[in-house]
């Protein structure tokens, strides 16, 4: 692809395709296979699979900003975005919820529904849907901070300095509460870490919306990090788990530069329609895997199928998959009803 074609709107352009390789990404990391050596490379894929989360929230950022140019009334954007994630979680997560902690006895059903158990107990299950709802709810002050604002604290500070400061300050706040507040941070750290990739995203959105051109410099960097990264970086340094955490932001850059490149210039339709099913229903498969997975460890913790478990996950997907259509035809249905 000639440079001249390179622009920042290509991401947006391949946004569901991209979340559809993130939502597949991530459904293989949560794989529970006794992997044989002979996959060594496969099992090192899987590994890194959680960056597919920081794809999504590198994604939500770009979109919400999307949806702010528009300049919405306050409480239109909050309904739509708020509607549009709880009716699915709800739909997934009370019968879940019920299941494990009235039936099971193992939890505390308020708590839990309504995702407070993640912050005062540390309960991850749904972890993502109670970050992104965070984040939602904290993005129009950082649109005004990134796009509307040039002082901070009184100080007269450039658009692209307060784009480079607000992610940093985000890091440092989860540096300091590592120390500070620790059992707090262990409760909530891979949500409060993955604030930083959402930071980036939203500074991103603007010139993905203008489509703004992308010297081929992005690409040749993306490839020779992602290339060190995973090859040497990953292979060699052992980093405390805050710092590895920090890494999966400039991966997950460079994972959706590169793959937006790639997509631009993959004619084959089947795979796309396929990646952008997967991407438009991101969301309801990732919640019905995790808690179907979840529901078939209770019961069958090790595998039965065959040796490496590879059969069991691989129902386990397929089921999710039905769960998770259903959901999302149902989920359109309740939220077009409440946003008419």
């Amino acid at each position: 692809m000639r440079e001249k074609t390179l622009q920042w709107g290509m991401i947006s352009t391949h946004r569901q395709e991209i979340m559809g390789i993130a939502c597949l990404w991530v459904i293989f990391h949560h794989n529970t296979f006794d992997w044989p050596s002979a996959l060594w490379l496969v099992r090192k894929l899987a590994t890194y699979g959680n960056a597919g989360v920081d794809i999504f929230l590198f994604l939500s950022g770009i979109s919400l900003c999307f949806a702010y140019q528009k300049k919405p009334k306050l409480r239109t954007f909050y309904q739509r975005r708020i509607v549009r994630l709880i009716v699915p979680y709800l739909l997934l997560a009370v019968p879940y919820w019920i299941w494990r902690d009235l039936y099971l006895q193992k939890g505390n059903f308020l708590l839990d529904v309504t995702m407070l158990s993640f912050p005062l107990e540390g309960v991850i299950t749904t972890w993502y849907v109670g970050a992104i709802l965070v984040f939602y709810l904290a993005f129009p002050l950082i649109y005004k901070l990134y796009y509307e604002t040039d002082r901070i604290c009184g100080v007269p500070v450039s658009r692209k300095t307060t784009m480079i400061l607000v992610p940093a300050f985000m890091a440092a706040v989860c540096f300091g509460m590592m120390y500070l507040c620790p059992e707090l941070y262990d409760h909530i750290e891979i949500g409060l870490t993955r604030s930083v990739i959402f930071l980036i995203g939203c500074a991103a959105g603007q010139r993905v919306f203008r489509k703004e051109p992308m010297g081929s410099e992005w690409l040749w960097i993306s490839g020779v990090f992602l290339g060190f990264y995973l090859l040497v970086f990953r292979t060699t340094v052992r980093l405390p788990d805050y710092w590895i955490r920090m890494t999966y932001a400039p991966t997950a850059v460079s994972l959706v530069l590169l793959l937006t490149w790639i997509l631009s210039i993959v004619s084959w339709k089947p795979l796309k329609r396929v990646l952008v099913y997967f991407g438009d229903r991101s969301l309801e498969l990732y919640l019905a895997h995790v808690l179907l997975k979840n529901v078939y460890l209770q019961y069958i913790p090790t595998p039965v199928l065959d040796r490496w478990g590879v059969l069991d996950y691989t129902i386990v997907v397929a089921v999710s998959m039905v769960i998770g259509e259903a959901v999302h035809q149902l989920s359109k249905k309740i939220s077009g009803a409440i946003l008419r």
